[in-house]
């Protein structure tokens, strides 16, 4: 199985910049998710524990607290990792990064791949 460190030790990744979650490095990585316009019910429904999150977050483009939601709910869903395009977001709150840190899953942020 595939760890979210085996991911991110590869060219691929060499432009994702960990930000918080470092003790989640070791997660086994199970797929990939794409998270745009999906509700919380269409995560539940879609999304299968141990994926890769990735996303812009464009839902929450304009609302900064859902947009903290969203990167929550993820986390409390149980995904791998989360990855997050630095289109409308280039940094995360320092209450959001303690709780990554306190559940394991690592955030990333990314320009290009």
């Amino acid at each position: 199985m595939i760890t979210v460190l085996d991911l991110f030790s590869t060219p691929l990744f060499s432009e994702f910049n960990l930000i918080s979650g470092k003790k989640g490095l070791y997660n086994q990585v199970t797929g990939t998710a794409i998270l745009e316009h999906e509700s919380f019910e269409d995560i539940d429904r879609t999304f299968e524990k141990g994926e890769f999150a990735m996303t812009t977050l464009s839902q929450a483009r304009n609302d900064p607290a859902y947009a903290e939601q969203q990167v929550r709910y993820l986390i409390d869903y149980g995904v791998s990792a989360i990855a997050i395009k630095t289109v409308f977001y280039r940094d995360i709150s320092d209450s959001l990064k303690e709780y990554s840190d306190e559940k394991g899953i690592p955030i990333f942020f990314f320009e290009k791949v």
